[in-house]
């Protein structure tokens, strides 16, 4: 065996030790098990999901810590999800996650999720976009306006109106859809970022 290997756990071992014992210290080594690909997304956002039902605030509040230390189509679907339920304390942080996926390095996955078959994802992610474009067509930093302190872009990830250009593509698409409820609002969209560049 190689070193470690004997630590690791399949899907049903890390399942069973999280649901069981929902300490910061489990849900981190299950989070770096999913960033280095010993737990599938499928696996890993279910026990997240569980963990965020739970009646216990505590294991909610584990639960939405691991959500939030990853970026992952799953989940923004499954964010999207708990905030179409109405999960009222968990609503501000739900929305702040989402719209932190206006960031030039996960665009790709709010792309992923409005060709996606999950229309309360795709609604949530059209909304996020939305907003963030929005307040960049008005000038304003693209930064959560829900919440202060949002975790700063990286270096040369600053996000433009040119950031999208990339879901063109995907909101054409959507916007012939008619009769959808996206329709409307991809080709209002598209309207904006053709009519506006964002300054140098």
């Amino acid at each position: 065996q190689r070193p470690g290997e004997e630590d690791k756990r399949d899907a049903a071992a890390w399942k069973s030790l999280v649901l069981a014992q929902p300490t910061p210290e489990n849900v981190r080594q299950m989070v770096q098990a999913f960033q280095s690909g010993e737990l599938d997304a499928e696996s890993f956002y279910d026990i997240v999901e569980i963990l965020m039902n739970d009646n216990s605030e505590s294991k909610r509040n584990v639960g939405f810590w691991a959500l939030s230390s990853t970026s992952h189509q799953k989940g923004f679907e499954l964010a999207a999800q708990l905030s179409a339920e109405g999960d009222a304390a968990l609503q501000p942080r739900l929305n702040e996650y989402m719209y932190n996926y206006n960031n030039p390095r996960t665009l790709g996955i709010l792309d992923q999720v409005l060709r996606s078959s999950n229309p309360v994802a795709a609604a949530a992610a059209a909304q996020v976009i939305t907003r963030a474009v929005d307040r960049l067509r008005a000038g304003q930093p693209p930064g959560n306006p829900d919440q202060r302190g949002n975790r700063a872009q990286s270096p040369g990830q600053t996000l433009t109106l040119s950031s999208y250009h990339r879901l063109i593509t995907t909101l054409q698409w959507l916007s012939t859809r008619s009769g959808t409820p996206l329709s409307q609002c991809a080709q209002n969209l598209l309207s904006q970022l053709r009519s506006n560049t964002s300054p140098a």
